[in-house]
């Protein structure tokens, strides 16, 4: 299914292929739970990754700016849909960091103080 891409150029699979895997990207409410219960956060996390705001046109815009780069999902219905799955580590990332401000924890030794780790 993922093939090595080395130009800079965005590829969109076909139409067949995102029907036939889109449920590899489409979440219910209980299949969040069961995430979020194995990884023992609570079930509103979801919110923290859903985007809001509209969503322009890819290309409008620069670099880093779209915000599917920090909040990936889309809530349509009844069903979470993972817009941008090549940013989930990117937003996984700036989410850490977000929370490391929050509780003034950026640097590790403060960090691992305050997760309680040895």
């Amino acid at each position: 299914m993922f093939a090595e891409i080395e130009d800079n150029l965005i590829y969109l699979p076909n139409p067949h292929l995102i029907q036939e895997n889109s449920s590899l990207f489409s979440y219910t409410q209980e299949e969040i739970d069961g995430i979020c219960t194995k990884l023992g956060v609570g079930n509103n996390i979801i919110s923290q990754f859903i985007c809001q705001e509209p969503i322009h046109d890819y290309f409008d815009y620069e670099n880093e700016e779209s915000p599917l780069l920090t909040k990936p999902f889309l809530k349509i219905g009844e069903l979470y849909y993972l817009i941008l799955p090549t940013a989930e580590l990117f937003c996984f990332n700036e989410f850490i960091i977000s929370k490391a401000k929050e509780y003034q924890c950026l640097e590790i030794k403060r960090f691992i103080k305050s997760m309680k780790i040895s």
